[in-house]
């Protein structure tokens, strides 16, 4: 299971797939913004950078986790942007640029997941 503080603003955001966090995989299968092949400082170099969607990234590591057919992934693709769009609306209200700088971040990370998040995916396990 991951941190509590994490898992509270995540249910407080009322993020899509929230209760995902406080699955016992989680702790393990979650790390944040990038996939496991990335070497640990680019993956360090994101969180900094984007630390608003890390939720957003720890609940869709959870699903990738889970897996299952190919319908399912695009859902966990999309639950992923929407979760960033809340997160980047809670964090961003009174500064729209940021805010849309983040939203454009998790449209070029969409994008990118849709392209390779296939070598990631647990297809129908």
């Amino acid at each position: 299971m991951l941190n509590e503080k994490l898992i509270y603003q995540a249910e407080k955001l009322c993020l899509s797939g929230a209760y995902l966090l406080r699955h016992k995989d989680a702790g393990t299968a979650c790390n944040g913004i990038g996939p496991d092949w990335f070497p640990a400082w680019l993956r360090v170099l994101a969180n900094t950078l984007c630390p608003v969607l890390i939720l957003a990234a720890q609940i869709h590591d959870m699903r990738y986790h889970l897996g299952g057919s190919s319908y399912e992934r695009r859902a966990a693709d999309a639950e992923f942007v929407a979760n960033a769009f809340i997160a980047a609306e809670a964090k961003y209200r009174y500064f729209p640029p940021a805010k849309w700088l983040t939203e454009w971040i998790a449209l070029k990370m969409f994008h990118l997941l849709r392209l390779a998040g296939n070598t990631a995916w647990r297809a129908d396990v």
